[in-house]
Parts: structure tokens; sequence; C-alpha cells
């Protein structure tokens, strides 16, 4: 959905009812990343009135769990970890889709690390 999910889109598909539930682009997250501006532009400014989901992409514990807690700040229905994802580029950097590959870093960045982070 990238490039698709944005505040015009938003409003576009809001005004026929939409879904019950958005998601944002993802947050590139990563040892420097900083939220981007104009991802959390969709969360302060959500036209809807429907719960939105944050999404990040990302490999590393310490960093998702930074950018996790950063985003409970805000409005968001949901922290989401994107392993859907199947780019190449992102898959080659083992992030999104690319993830699947190592399942027991999956279960550390959920079990040890990004859960413990946000409350349930």
């Amino acid at each position: 959905m990238q490039d698709a999910t944005t505040l015009e889109f938003m409003r576009v598909i809001a005004r026929d009812g939409g879904p019950d539930v958005y998601w944002t682009e993802y947050f590139r997250v990563h040892a420097v990343s900083h939220l981007e501006k104009w991802i959390l532009k969709f969360i302060v400014e959500n036209p809807t009135g429907k719960p939105i989901v944050a999404q990040m992409i990302g490999n590393d514990i310490t960093s998702l769990i930074r950018s996790a807690k950063e985003l409970q700040q805000y409005p968001v229905a949901a922290i989401d970890l994107n392993l859907g994802c199947p780019a190449p580029i992102v898959y080659r950097k083992c992030a999104g889709g690319g993830l699947l590959r190592e399942p027991k870093r999956i279960d550390s960045i959920l079990g040890a690390g990004v859960m413990k982070a946000v409350p349930g």
C-alpha cells in the first residue's frame, strides 16, 4: 500500500463508508531512524474518525522498541510489525517478508522486545 494510503485516499474512501480500521504506510525503523512526520500526519489528522494502526518495518530490536514507545504517544489503535512486504529490496534487508526466513529473530523481536515495550 506504499504511496496509496495517503490522507487524500483516506478521505475519499471514508466518504463511502471506508474500512473499519486504517493502516499507515510503514515507518522505516533502523538505528538512526525517526518517525516520519508525513506518516505521523495520517495519525494526527485522521479525517475518518476510525482507528488507525501504525505499521513499522525493520529488524533491529532496539530500534523497533524505541519506535514503538514513541508511537504510543500518538492516538493509534495498535502497532503492527510488517512481515509481509515482498519488495525485493526489503526482503534482502531481512525486513518485511524477508524476516519470515528467520522465525527465531521474529520471536526475539516480538517476544523479548516490542511486545514488552507496548502494553496490551
